[in-house]
Order: C-alpha cells, then sequence, then structure tokens
C-alpha cells in the first residue's frame, strides 16, 4: 500500500537519477572530476573516500552523463561501481538512504520541474512498481517512491524531502 505524503513545504532536494538505485538521502558526500576512465569505477586522486566516510551502498552520481550506481567497493581514491565514469566526468556521492542500508525505508516524493509531461514507472517503499505514471509540469507525486526506474518526456525530476 502506497504511503500518501500530505505536506506543502520541504526541505531538501536532489535530481533523481532513473534506475533501480534507491534514491539516495539528499547529503552530499563528496563531489569532484574523475581522473581515470573506469568501466565499473569511480577514481579521483584527489580524494580519499575512505577518510570521507563513503560506504558500499551509497550512491554515485555521473552528472557529466545522467548515470547512477550504487558503490560496490571503496578504496582510497577508487570506487567500485556498475556504471562507466570517464577522466573528466563530474560526480556526486550521496549517502545511501536507510533502506538501502538494510533499515527503516525512506522514501522521497517527486516533483517534476521540467517544461514537459513526465511519464514514469515507479518502485514504492513496499516493493510496488506502479508504470505510465504521468507527472505535469510543477506537479508532485505525493507517495513514497524509493527509485523511478524508467522515465520519458521530462528530464528534470526531483526528490524532494
Amino acid at each position: 500500500m502506497a504511503q500518501v505524503t500530505n505536506k506543502t513545504t520541504y526541505t531538501s532536494a536532489i535530481k533523481v537519477a532513473v534506475g533501480t538505485n534507491p534514491i539516495p538521502l539528499p547529503y552530499r558526500i563528496s563531489n569532484g572530476i574523475c581522473t581515470a576512465t573506469g568501466a565499473t569505477s569511480l577514481t579521483d586522486t584527489g580524494v580519499n573516500f575512505i577518510n570521507l566516510g563513503v560506504a558500499v551502498g551509497d550512491v554515485a552520481y555521473n552528472t557529466s552523463t545522467g548515470a547512477s550506481s550504487s558503490i560496490t567497493s571503496v578504496s582510497a581514491t577508487s570506487l567500485g561501481t556498475n556504471v562507466t565514469f570517464n577522466t573528466f566526468d563530474s560526480y556526486i556521492i550521496y549517502q545511501a538512504s536507510n533502506f538501502a542500508r538494510g533499515g527503516v525505508g525512506q522514501g522521497a516524493v517527486l516533483w517534476n520541474g521540467s517544461s514537459t509531461t513526465a511519464t514514469m514507472t515507479v518502485t514504492l517503499l513496499d516493493g510496488t512498481s506502479l508504470s505510465g505514471i504521468s507527472l505535469g509540469v510543477n506537479q508532485i507525486l505525493p507517495v513514497q517512491v524509493l527509485a523511478i526506474t524508467s522515465l520519458s518526456g521530462a528530464f528534470n525530476v526531483y526528490a524532494m524531502w
């Protein structure tokens, strides 16, 4: 059963990357520019991911391509991912949701900040998949969403808390 949210103000938001990864919490751990190309890794020799507290399950956004991946391994200057990060790609690392870390789920409501209607498939906190959701310009989807698994028509959809 969908958990409906009846809120009129929100304090945090992040642009959502499409994929099966849970929407991360809006807590940015790190951001930067990749210093090497990796088919399944993100490398930045200018930071120490361990010292920053990056953990397996956190989410890496490739802001140059729009791809995202849960982090599968962590070393000082490299993160294991399921997507390609090329040299000079920009990235942001967000803290994983409590759900992704094995805790209680924390979904987000969605807002369409695009100039066109968004058509999407979403996964709710209980694992239910809803397809064919149409979200108009400046509209909010007031249910607790875990992930957007497909999206067409609009590419500025934001998760809000």
